[in-house]
């Protein structure tokens, strides 16, 4: 699909979209709209104190973390338009982690450029509280 005949969006944000190809995303677990493009991932959701303070914690975050940067933000008629690049890896919510137990799950990389885990639920006793 061609985001300029399937979707209306603002122009701030289409403008970085112009005949680019896309598909919906389907396993995602939130009740927004996912468009993921070729270099890049659209959210459409409706307007919200979450989906505001999603938006500014990817800003905080660059720079910072491993995260998405941000292309574009528009917010018009009552939604929320978060364009953003792509990010490598798998989400948490994907088949991968939903099908196979998974022990730990790597949650940021340390100063040394290692990744740091969730510890395993094996590692730990009710007896070492």
């Amino acid at each position: 699909m061609n985001i300029n005949d399937e979707i209306r969006i603002p122009r701030s944000v289409a403008e970085h979209l112009e005949n680019k190809d896309f598909h919906a995303d389907d396993i995602g677990r939130s009740d927004s709209s996912v468009l993921i493009f070729s270099d890049c991932v659209l959210k459409i959701e409706k307007t919200s104190e979450l989906s505001d303070n999603e938006h500014e914690m990817l800003l905080w975050m660059e720079g910072k973390l491993p995260a998405p940067r941000v292309i574009a933000f528009a917010r018009e008629n009552g939604s929320n338009y978060l364009l953003m690049t792509k990010q490598n890896g798998k989400m948490a919510c994907g088949h991968v982690f939903s099908e196979e137990k998974v022990s730990s799950v790597p949650i940021a990389p340390s100063s040394d450029g290692t990744i740091l885990d969730f510890a395993s639920e094996d590692d730990y006793s009710a007896d070492a509280y």
